[in-house]
C-alpha cells in the first residue's frame, strides 16, 4: 500500500482534482464493476420480465375463458326461460286478462323454479310489452316487489326496448340492489327477448336473469397475494371488482374516451383506489360480449430474486469501495495542506481581516492555484468596495440632510397658498378659492413621494382635481368624461403615470376658440392584460410618423410623452403595451395596457 501511495504521490502531484480522483477509481476497476453489475441486472430483469409476461398472458386467457364458460352456463338457464312455451302461454293469458290469478301463480312457479336452478341467481324477471313486470326475487323473498328493478339506472321501459332490439343475449352493468334488502348485493343482469318458435317475429317481452356479482369472483387468483382480476364493460364501467365499493365506477373519470386509452385509464383508476403496487403489471383480455377481464399481477416475488442477486453484488461492491476510499484518502492527503491554508485565510476574512493574501506553492494543484488566485482578487475587490461603500454612505447622509432642508420650501408654499385662499374667501372670490384649493392638493400630491405607488382611487381623485383646474384656466373650453371600473379602484398604480398624456391633450390638442372639444379617459379591466387605460380627445391631432416602437422622438411637443412612455416601461417592463393613433383635425387616442410592475404588484 505504501509503495502505491509513493507511486501516486510522484505521478499525481500538481495534477487536477479530476485527474487524481479518476485515476484512483480506474486503478481499482470501479467502472468495470458498475458496468458489469448493471448488465447483469438488466439481463436478469429482462429474462424474468419476459417469463412473467408470458405467464400473465396465459393466466389472463384462462380467466377470460372461465368468465366465458360461467356466462354460458347462466345463458343456458336464460335459454330455458325465453323459449319456454308454457311460460309464453301464461304470459298471453295474463296479458289478455284470462284467469289472471291462476296464470300469475303458474308464472311465479316457473320463475321461482328457475331462480333456484343455479347458485348466485338472485332474481328472475319478465317485462311484457304492456310494461307489466313479473318476477321471483330471492333477495326480498317476494314476487310482489323487486330488489333491483325500481332502483336500477335503466328504467323497465328502456330495458324492454334494449332487449327487444335483436335476438342476442344482452348484459346489463352491475349495480347494487335496494339497500333495505337484508342481503343487499351487487347484481348484473342477462337480458333476452322471449321467442315464440311458432312466430319468431312476435313481440312478447323480455326475460331478465339477475346474478350476484360474487359469481364473477371465481375467476380471481387465490395463490398469488396482491394479484387479482376485475371486469369492465365496453363503456369503461366496472362490472366486477374485489372491493365492492369500486363496482359501478366509470373509467371515463380517469381519462377513458378523452385523450387517454384503456390501459392508461385503468392504471390511473388502480392508483386512485390504492390497488396499484410498485411491481404490478396490467393486461387486458379480448372482449366477451363487450366485457373485458383486466389482470393485475403482482411481480414482487420475481423482483425479490433480482434484489437477492443485487444484494450479493452490493456487498462485494462495498468492499471494493471501502478499499477505494482508503486509497483516495491517501492520495487526497497530499492536497490537504493547501486546502487548510485556504480555509485559514477564509476564516480570517470572515473575522474581518481583508488584507491577508494566499501565496500558492508547488503543493497546490492546478485547481487550487486557480481558487487561490480568484480568492485573492475577490478579497481585494471586497476591500475596495467596502471603502467605496463607506464613502457613498457619507455622501448619502449629506444628501438626506439637504433633502430635509429642502422640505421647508414646499411647506412654505402650502402655507402661502392657504393664506391666499382665506383672503379670496374673505373677498367672496370663491372661484379663485376653488382654484387655489385644487392647486394646493395637486402640488401636495405631486411632491409627496412622487415615484410612489398609490391606489387607483387616489390617482383618479388627483386627475379630477387637475382637469377641474385646467377647465377653470381655459374657461371651460373643453368637456371632460371619466369612466372607471369601480372594481379597480383599490388596485396599486404608480403616481402621475398618465398626467403627461392628459396635459398634452389639453395644452396641444385644444384651442380656446373651438367648440365641442372633449377629453375622454377610460380605465377598465382588460382580460389577460391587467388594466387598460384609454385617453382620447377630438382635438387637432398630431404627427405620429416618428413614433418608433411606441416611443416618440424627443422633439418639441413630444418630450413629455416620450418621458412618460419611458417611465411606464421602466415600471412595468415588457408586460406593457402602448398604442398611439392620431389623425390631423380628428384627434388622438392613446391606449396603455398594464400588466405587473417589476415589484410584482398585480394591476
Amino acid at each position: 500500500m505504501k509503495t502505491k501511495a509513493k507511486f501516486l504521490g510522484k505521478h499525481l502531484k500538481n495534477r487536477s482534482f479530476r485527474v487524481i480522483l479518476t485515476a484512483s477509481f480506474i486503478l481499482i476497476s470501479i467502472i468495470p464493476l458498475v458496468v458489469l453489475q448493471g448488465i447483469s441486472n438488466a439481463s436478469v430483469r429482462s429474462s424474468l420480465q419476459a417469463n412473467m409476461t408470458r405467464l400473465s398472458s396465459i393466466a389472463l386467457e384462462q380467466a377470460r375463458n372461465n368468465m366465458s364458460l360461467l356466462l354460458e352456463a347462466y345463458e343456458d338457464i336464460l335459454y330455458q326461460l325465453y323459449t319456454n312455451d308454457d311460460l309464453i302461454a301464461y304470459i298471453d293469458n295474463v296479458e289478455n286478462k284470462i284467469d289472471i290469478a291462476l296464470n300469475t301463480n303458474q308464472l311465479n312457479r316457473i320463475l321461482t323454479q328457475m331462480a333456484y336452478a343455479k347458485d348466485y341467481i338472485e332474481s328472475v324477471t319478465i317485462i311484457t310489452m304492456s310494461g307489466a313486470a313479473l318476477f321471483s326475487d330471492k333477495l326480498r323473498g317476494s314476487s310482489v316487489t323487486s330488489s333491483w328493478l325500481d332502483v336500477y339506472d335503466m328504467p323497465p321501459g328502456e330495458i324492454l326496448a334494449y332487449g327487444m332490439e335483436d335476438y342476442q343475449t344482452k348484459l346489463l352493468p352491475t349495480q347494487l340492489a335496494a339497500q333495505e334488502t337484508a342481503n343487499a348485493a351487487p347484481l348484473f343482469h342477462m337480458v333476452h327477448r322471449i321467442i315464440d318458435h311458432k312466430n319468431v317475429n312476435r313481440e312478447i317481452g323480455v326475460v331478465v336473469l339477475s346474478i350476484n356479482e360474487q359469481m364473477l369472483q371465481a375467476i380471481n387468483l387465490e395463490d398469488q397475494p396482491g394479484s387479482f382480476y376485475f371486469i369492465v364493460d365496453e363503456d369503461g364501467r366496472v362490472i366486477s371488482y374485489p372491493d365492492k365499493r369500486q363496482i359501478g365506477l366509470q373509467l371515463s373519470a380517469y381519462g377513458l374516451g378523452e385523450d387517454e386509452d384503456l390501459p392508461s385509464a385503468i392504471t390511473d383508476f388502480l392508483a386512485g383506489n390504492g390497488a396499484l403496487t410498485e411491481n404490478a403489471s396490467i393486461s387486458a383480455s379480448s372482449p366477451v360480449q363487450g366485457w373485458q377481464v383486466i389482470g393485475v399481477m403482482d411481480q414482487s416475488s420475481f423482483y425479490e430474486e433480482i434484489r437477492q442477486q443485487e444484494r450479493t453484488l452490493l456487498f462485494a461492491g462495498l468492499a471494493i469501495i471501502a478499499g477505494t476510499g482508503l486509497l483516495i484518502y491517501l492520495v487526497s492527503s497530499m492536497l490537504a495542506r493547501s486546502m487548510r491554508r485556504l480555509e485559514t485565510a477564509m476564516r480570517n476574512a470572515q473575522a474581518g481581516n481583508l488584507t491577508e493574501q494566499i501565496n500558492p506553492d508547488s503543493a497546490f494543484s492546478r485547481e487550487m492555484q486557480t481558487i487561490a488566485g480568484t480568492y485573492n482578487s475577490m478579497i481585494h475587490r471586497i476591500h475596495t468596495l467596502l471603502v467605496e461603500t463607506k464613502e457613498a454612505s457619507s455622501r448619502q447622509r449629506n444628501a438626506e440632510i439637504k433633502v430635509l432642508e429642502a422640505q421647508i420650501n414646499p411647506h412654505f408654499l402650502y402655507n402661502t397658498l392657504d393664506s391666499i385662499n382665506w383672503i379670496a374667501i374673505d373677498n367672496d372670490q370663491f372661484e379663485i378659492s376653488g382654484m387655489i384649493t385644487a392647486l394646493a392638493r395637486i402640488l401636495r400630491y405631486s411632491i409627496d413621494n412622487s415615484n410612489g405607488v398609490v391606489p387607483l382611487r387616489d390617482e383618479v381623485d388627483w386627475l379630477q382635481q387637475y382637469v377641474k383646474l385646467q377647465q377653470m384656466r381655459y374657461k371651460d373650453s373643453f368637456a371632460f368624461t371619466l369612466d372607471v371600473d369601480e372594481g379597480l379602484l383599490c388596485c396599486p398604480i404608480h403616481k402621475l403615470l398618465f398626467q403627461p398624456f392628459i396635459e398634452n391633450a389639453i395644452v396641444h390638442a385644444f384651442s380656446a376658440e373651438a367648440v365641442g372639444q372633449t377629453l375622454f379617459v377610460s380605465i377598465q379591466k382588460e382580460a389577460g392584460a391587467g388594466m387598460k387605460i384609454r385617453i382620447a380627445d377630438n382635438g387637432k391631432g398630431m404627427d405620429i410618423s416618428g413614433f418608433a416602437e411606441g416611443i416618440p422622438p424627443k422633439r418639441e411637443g413630444h418630450i413629455g410623452i416620450a418621458n412618460a412612455i419611458g417611465r411606464i416601461r421602466m415600471y412595468y417592463g415588457d408586460e406593457t403595451e402602448i398604442q398611439v393613433s392620431s389623425a390631423c383635425g380628428q384627434g388622438t387616442e392613446i391606449i396603455i395596457l398594464l400588466g405587473n410592475d417589476e415589484e410584482g404588484k398585480a394591476q
